[in-house]
């Protein structure tokens, strides 16, 4: 972190394993740039708020909603829901309410200095056509994994395999819409293995080609934009003081 262009903040395993492929297919700047990747284990990024406020340096925390009505449930607007996780509550945006976290134009980005941003990316709506052809719905994920699930649809119905992976397509081919998906998904998320989880999705046919959820592509495009905007900032003073 002390000598990294920017740090990435993630919650669980899979964002851990996930994040590199992504990056290196469609983000050039942050995969050139020397990028600080730390794994928090769980909503705790908050805990390395005065450290990275000492170094000055960008930040994308990449976390969960958290969604809380006595327990964890499914994030719903208009619930009375709030979010249990301590980084949305007290560092960035200082929301505690998931009517508040899910409002548009909520601003996500912390502004510190110019070369200091630091940034959260978290579940949002998703607007999902399944089966294809069928009319839009919602769908509202829960964590990392089911909006993976809600934007490849098709990969995940038809992916083979045991634990979570099989609950996952059952989930959606055995529902009569997205919401009851969402639903089935919910209750397999609470006890399945996540880390195996995503062993089994990394080693399948077509995981190349799997689409990022919104809510990490937009943290991943800001956060290339910073690094560009870096990279020509230093350039312009190399080339002032040459002058």
């Amino acid at each position: 972190m002390f000598f990294a262009d920017a740090v990435i903040l993630v919650e669980g395993s899979a964002e851990r394993m996930f994040l590199p492929n992504f990056i290196a297919r469609d983000y050039a700047r942050v995969n050139q740039g020397y990028v600080s990747m730390l794994e928090v284990g769980g909503s705790h990024a908050h805990r390395l708020k005065p450290l990275i406020d000492l170094l000055g340096i960008t930040t994308l925390i990449i976390t969960d909603l958290d969604a809380q009505l006595g327990e964890a449930v499914q994030p719903k607007v208009g619930e009375g829901q709030v979010t249990n996780n301590d980084t949305l509550k007290s560092w960035w945006p200082k929301k505690t309410e998931i009517d508040e976290l899910l409002a548009p134009g909520i601003d996500k980005v912390l502004k510190q200095t110019a070369l200091h941003e630091v940034r959260v990316a978290y579940q949002t709506p998703i607007d999902v056509v399944w089966p294809e052809g069928a009319p839009t719905q919602t769908a509202m994920p829960y964590t990392f994994e089911d909006a993976l699930a809600f934007t490849n649809m098709k990969f995940f119905s038809e992916l083979e395999g045991i634990g979570l992976v099989a609950k996952f397509r059952e989930a959606i081919s055995g529902s009569a819409s997205v919401a009851e998906t969402g639903a089935k998904l919910f209750q397999a998320l609470r006890k399945g293995v996540k880390a195996e989880f995503a062993l089994n999705v990394l080693g399948a046919e077509g995981f190349d080609k799997l689409a990022v959820p919104a809510y990490i592509a937009d943290g991943l495009a800001w956060l290339n934009g910073q690094l560009e905007k870096k990279q020509i900032e230093v350039l312009s003073t190399d080339l002032g003081g040459d002058k």
